[in-house]
């Protein structure tokens, strides 16, 4: 396997492929970088995050043309185009080209339904926060994390579309507040095998970085997933460094945008340090707190910012109900412990 080398002039290294790649190989390439390194997953450097984008569509364009492809092949760079190089690739011309190698369809429902990995993430970022009021931002500003939690007991659940199976722990229901039968003891705050994750911040394979996967089996004693990653293979990766997935959030209780309120979409990663959620609802991004956000009964959480019952916050466990009305979930950390807790005191 080749890695990729996006600052490289060659197409071919580019991609990360050999030039006895075969078109499925080439198209295979370019799904796994054009998610990873689509602008909207950069942090910093936009600008450079966009030309980076440009060079991998370019490349993508050239190989996957055979006749392009031979051109490039035989007489190099500059005979394309009639000799005019492939240089004028702009950033719209980019993302046409990414939207039709998607056919259009959400690259997110594409992942899933292929059982893609491939990593990062779409345009549109909204920004929408602002004042006292709790909402969604591009800077993606800090979550409250006071509050009430570690009450005992809980109320209704709550699940959205019915599109995903079993992502984030457990198989997913609908509003209200019918109960479910509890997971197995073995299965609290753990993701069961089949969830969807991104992989993240693994120091000793970074080409790993941003990639998705989905997870195999799950070692409770040294807290370690076996996760299947496209064209590597399995690996061992740290609770800390594999991001769940979850199909079918809710946004919820947002002041400022009020006409995403009740949608679902899809939590793709989490910024730890800015404590906001990155969720896609249909062409837009959002930065999400986690009190605007419903998680569906049997996702997979983290406790933080607990007031009252300081000692369950770091410790993980399973969503069984979502009560709507006092925006709290009752969440399972073991067979004897159940607490009620706020939207806000959790995490993916």
């Amino acid at each position: 396997m080749v890695a990729p080398n996006i600052d490289s002039d060659d197409y071919y290294e580019i991609l990360g492929v050999e030039k006895s790649a075969s078109e499925k190989d080439i198209k295979k390439a370019f799904r796994k970088l054009a998610m990873k390194y689509h602008p909207d997953k950069a942090t910093g450097d936009k600008a450079k995050a966009e030309e980076r984008f440009k060079k991998i569509a370019e490349a993508y364009e050239v190989l996957s043309d055979k006749e392009k492809k031979q051109t490039y092949d035989t007489m190099g760079k500059a005979a394309l185009n009639g000799g005019a190089g492939m240089d004028g690739m702009n950033f719209q011309h980019a993302e046409d080209i990414f939207a039709q190698f998607f056919g259009g369809r959400d690259p997110f429902e594409v992942l899933f339904s292929q059982g893609g990995m491939g990593g990062g993430g779409m345009r549109g970022f909204q920004s929408m926060g602002g004042g006292s009021t709790p909402g969604v931002s591009f800077q993606m500003g800090g979550m409250p994390m006071g509050g009430m939690g570690g009450m005992p007991m809980g109320g209704s659940m709550g699940g959205m579309e019915g599109l995903f199976g079993q992502m984030g722990g457990m198989p997913m229901g609908g509003m209200g507040g019918m109960r479910r039968q509890r997971p197995k003891a073995q299965e609290y705050g753990a993701f069961k095998p089949g969830t969807h994750i991104l992989v993240k911040e693994v120091k000793s394979k970074p080409f790993l970085n941003n990639t998705y996967g989905v997870i195999q089996g799950y070692e409770k004693e040294k807290d370690r997933y076996h996760v299947d990653i496209e064209d590597y293979g399995i690996v061992s990766l740290s609770s800390k460094n594999v991001q769940q997935l979850i199909r079918n959030v809710t946004i919820h209780g947002l002041k400022s945008k009020p006409q995403y309120n009740m949608q679902k979409g899809i939590l793709y990663d989490y910024d730890g340090a800015k404590k906001r959620s990155l969720v896609h609802v249909g062409n837009d991004n959002l930065s999400l707190q986690s009190e605007n956000i419903i998680f569906p009964e049997g996702t997979c959480v983290e406790l933080l910012g607990l007031s009252k019952g300081v000692q369950y916050n770091g410790r993980r466990g399973t969503i069984t109900e979502v009560d709507t009305t006092k925006g709290r979930y009752t969440v399972f950390l073991s067979a004897n412990e159940r607490l009620s807790i706020k939207f806000s005191n959790v995490k993916p």
